[in-house]
């Protein structure tokens, strides 16, 4: 898998997500995360992880989940719909 590290801070929710998901590669057109907007004041990242595991922890505490939908992965806060 892909591996990151690093911190992130003072951003949404969606614009963490996003970061994340270009560090391994994805582009904009491969996303969405524009129903993300919860405000995050840091997730950092101490030790090498993998994007699914950092993903995994911000799910966790922000309540959202990921959907792959016509090719592209939404991501979508709980009880949203698709």
């Amino acid at each position: 898998g892909h591996w990151v590290k690093g911190k992130l801070g003072g951003s949404t929710l969606g614009a963490i997500v996003a970061s994340l998901l270009q560090k391994v590669g994805l582009t904009a057109s491969d996303y969405d995360v524009s129903r993300l907007t919860d405000a995050v004041e840091g997730f950092v990242i101490d030790n090498q992880t993998t994007c699914r595991e950092a993903l995994e922890v911000l799910q966790t505490a922000y309540l959202f989940d990921m959907v792959e939908s016509e090719g592209i992965l939404k991501f979508i806060p709980r009880g949203g719909e698709t």
